[in-house]
């Protein structure tokens, strides 16, 4: 998620391990040469990334009426500007950006201030930095930092409050299962009876709680979202891109077989995990093997602070099926098919999009998804994870 990672602001990137300094910028003055390069134009993202042994930045900027980014890729050696390009916000990464624009007024945090605080909350140093995005999500606006090991901090970009990452469950973003629960029948009855819910997260503001629930509509795979906080309701609905879509593609093949739905898979989580925490909520499908698996699964905070991720089998009747309980973490890089290892099922993901401009499979950041990205993924190659 992204904090569910619904509406991505901008394409993954991944970078290869690097040495401990770079060049003569950083990425403070990367910000800076973004802003007097695009005055007017809010700087929503800072990358660094390689290629063939050179580093530089990427930045990113947009227009105050949400229909352009514009990229610069700055040498980190020299601090020049060596391309620049703009190209359209479209749907649905219009929306994160809109949001975000609409929430700037309220920003008192900058990039190289959220920066520090990530890294002191971490204790690395800015060499092991990827990207810093500003965001706004559950009704916040904040940074979200992200490191070459797979770690991430979100930083307020209002108060400057540390969050832990949203992988896990944290006293940051999991609330009472029947909270989450009620949270949930209330975006079905706004979102109506056609469509199904399939993922829900939640997060603690200074407001009080805030949640994100996603539906989708069997019939035509569109995902409508809905938002809360307190007496704030925001739904909107978009034809999903990217990651997401596949999932949703897969899900809705399978939405045939669910018996059960969230309120009676929530129900069944509070029986098995007296006063546990629930962070989020997923229905999901996946091949492996050869065999088709839907689960309804969650990531909880146990009642003595151990985050946990527990899914059952969503064909069958609760209690038929076996459970599956494992230690929550963080995805990891090359983890394409999100099964928690880096494999064969991540091979056949890259090679569908091979030679093709999809970022989500482009793990070095070059644009493409060639060579450099298939290494990527033998070099990390790893055990199968557990079924």
């Amino acid at each position: 998620m992204a904090l569910h990672s619904a509406l991505p602001l901008a394409a993954l990137c991944v970078l290869l391990p690097w040495s401990t300094t770079h060049g003569a910028i950083d990425f403070a003055q990367a910000a800076q040469i973004a802003r007097t390069a695009n005055p007017g134009r809010p700087l929503i993202g800072i990358k660094q990334r390689q290629r063939d042994g050179e580093w530089w930045y990427a930045t990113s900027n947009i227009n105050l009426v949400n229909t352009l980014t514009y990229t610069l890729d700055i040498d980190a050696a020299t601090g020049l500007i060596l391309g620049e390009e703009s190209e359209e916000i479209l749907p649905p990464e219009d929306l994160e950006s809109a949001a975000v624009l609409a929430r700037l007024p309220l920003l008192q945090v900058d990039f190289a201030q959220a920066l520090a605080l990530a890294n002191q909350s971490t204790g690395r140093t800015e060499a092991d930095v990827f990207r810093i995005d500003l965001e706004s999500e559950f009704f916040m606006l904040f940074y979200q930092v992200r490191y070459t090991d797979g770690a991430r901090r979100i930083v307020d970009a209002i108060t400057g409050r540390v969050h832990a990452d949203d992988d896990e469950a944290s006293l940051d973003n999991a609330i009472d299962a029947a909270v989450m629960q009620t949270r949930i029948a209330s975006a079905q009855a706004m979102a109506g009876s056609a469509w199904v819910v399939f993922d829900a997260s939640a997060f603690l503001v200074g407001d009080g709680i805030a949640t994100s629930v996603l539906l989708l509509n069997p019939v035509n795979g569109r995902v409508r979202q809905v938002d809360a906080l307190g007496a704030q309701a925001n739904m909107f609905s978009y034809t999903p891109i990217g990651g997401l879509a596949e999932d949703v593609a897969v899900l809705r093949a399978n939405l045939g077989g669910v018996v059960f739905g969230p309120a009676d898979f929530l129900a069944h989580v509070r029986r098995a995990f007296p006063d546990a925490l629930v962070a989020s909520v997923e229905l999901d499908s996946r091949e492996r093997n050869g065999t088709v698996r839907t689960r309804w699964s969650t990531t909880l905070l146990t009642s003595d602070g151990q985050s946990i991720e527990y899914s059952t089998d969503a064909t069958q009747p609760i209690g038929d099926g076996v459970p599956l309980v494992q230690l929550a973490s963080p995805r990891l890089t090359g983890d394409l098919d999100g099964d928690g290892s880096v494999g064969s099922g991540d091979l056949a993901q890259l090679m569908l999009s091979f030679g093709e401009e999809y970022p989500p499979h482009d793990l070095d950041g070059d644009g493409t998804v060639g060579g450099s990205d298939l290494a990527f993924i033998l070099r990390h190659w790893t055990a199968a994870s557990a079924e």
